[in-house]
C-alpha cells in the first residue's frame, strides 16, 4: 500500500536525530538569518567575564525550521547593578583534559602525523598505561604518563619537542620518494642519540658525586 517496511524497531530516539538530521539539511538550502547580538560584561571584584547573547532576530531566514535560542536582555542597562541570588565554588584542574578527537584535531592543527597514524598514536599511548579513557571519553594522564613526560622533556626536550616530529615526519617523506638515503638518516639519528645518552650520563655521574 505504498508504506515502507523496515527490519529495525524504531524508537523515539531514531525521530530525533532523523528530524535533527532533516532540519539542518532544510536549513542549510534557505536564506541566512539576520539577528542582534548582544556582549554582556560581568564584573564582579576583579573578575571580569563577558559574554554574548543573540538579543533579537530581524529576519529570520533558516531559523524558521532551526530556532535560534533568544536572551532578553532588556533589563539590563549600562552600569547595572545585580543581586547574586546564588553562587557556587569548585575546584577544577588548571588543565582542559582532551578527547580523542580533540587529541587528533591539535595533531592536524600543529602538523604532526597524519591520517593514517593518529589511530596508531592513540593507541600507542593508552596500551603503554600512559592514558587511560574516562567514562565521559576524556584522556587522562596516568602517574606513569606523568613520569615518562617529565622525563623525556627534562632531559631529551630536542627530541621530543614537536619542531623535531616534524622535521623527522618530513624526513620519512622525503626517504619514501626516494630522495634521502634511509642509511645516512639512520646512522646521523643513531650519533645524535649516543651523544644525547652519553651527556645525559655524564649528569648522572656529576650528581652522584656531588651526593
Amino acid at each position: 500500500n505504498g508504506a515502507l517496511k523496515s527490519f529495525v524497531n524504531f524508537v523515539h530516539t531514531h525521530f530525533k536525530v532523523y528530524d535533527m538530521v532533516f532540519r539542518r539539511f532544510i536549513a542549510s538550502q534557505m536564506k541566512p538569518a539576520t539577528i542582534v547580538k548582544t556582549r554582556l560584561t560581568v564584573k564582579i571584584g576583579e573578575y571580569v567575564k563577558a559574554f554574548e547573547f543573540v538579543s533579537k532576530i530581524l529576519e529570520p531566514g533558516f531559523a524558521k525550521v532551526l530556532p535560534i535560542n533568544v536572551v532578553n536582555l532588556d533589563v539590563f542597562e549600562n552600569g547595572s547593578i545585580v543581586k547574586i541570588v546564588e553562587h557556587r565554588i569548585w575546584k577544577g584542574s588548571l588543565y582542559s583534559l582532551y578527547k580523542q578527537g580533540d587529541v587528533i584535531k591539535l595533531m592536524k592543527e600543529r602538523n604532526i602525523g597524519k591520517p593514517s597514524t593518529y589511530a596508531k598514536i592513540l593507541s600507542s599511548i593508552l596500551n603503554h598505561g600512559y592514558v587511560i579513557e574516562s567514562k565521559n571519553k576524556y584522556l587522562v594522564p596516568t602517574s606513569l604518563g606523568i613520569k615518562v613526560y617529565e622525563y623525556l622533556t627534562t632531559n631529551y626536550d630536542f627530541l621530543v619537542s614537536e619542531e623535531t616530529t616534524r622535521k623527522l615526519e618530513k624526513i620519512m617523506d622525503e626517504i619514501e620518494k626516494g630522495k634521502v638515503k634511509y642509511a645516512e638518516v639512520l646512522r646521523e639519528l643513531s650519533e645524535v642519540l649516543n651523544r644525547a645518552y652519553i651527556e645525559e650520563r655524564s649528569v648522572e655521574k656529576a650528581k652522584a658525586i656531588e651526593t
